[in-house]
């Protein structure tokens, strides 16, 4: 027996999609992450903390590209990339965003694992979540299988 890591059931051997969510049980690249990331376009604030009592909090703005149970990918604009120092691999940041149905926000606190610049318009933040607590989590869970179940009936 297999494990589906989308909808968390048992999957019998020989299949290589969910037959409950559909899910691709078989992606190397869905295996070596551990979670499906889904598209999302959202506006997302975000603080970065200094460590630093001398150094400099920043409070931006990005638009989300992706999200997963583990963590989400988002990008900032050009006006804000005057802050890129600031944002380093393993810097820990605040995340705020609300999902498409939901009322209220999220706020959520990553780990930045990923920087990349995309030219010298945008920078990409690949953030890890951490600290997670089990509403949130119940939260993300629940949208990103809606989304599944969602597409699989168009």
């Amino acid at each position: 027996m297999k494990f589906c890591l989308i909808c968390k059931r048992l999957i019998p051997e020989g299949q290589d999609f969910c037959p409950f969510c559909r899910g691709d049980i078989s992606s190397q690249k869905d295996k070596r992450r551990g979670f499906v990331r889904i598209p999302l376009k959202e506006i997302i604030r975000f603080q970065s903390f200094s460590l630093d009592p001398q150094g400099e909090n920043l409070s931006l703005k990005g638009v989300s590209q992706d999200i997963s149970l583990s963590g989400i990918y988002f990008e900032i604009a050009s006006s804000s990339i005057r802050s890129l120092p600031y944002l380093k691999v393993s810097n820990i940041i605040w995340i705020e965003f609300t999902l498409p149905g939901c009322k209220k926000s999220l706020k959520l606190q990553g780990e930045i694992r990923r920087v990349h610049r995309k030219g010298l318009k945008k920078v990409g933040l690949g953030v890890m979540f951490i600290n997670l607590d089990k509403k949130s989590y119940k939260i993300l869970d629940s949208f990103i299988l809606t989304y599944l179940r969602d597409k699989e009936e168009i």
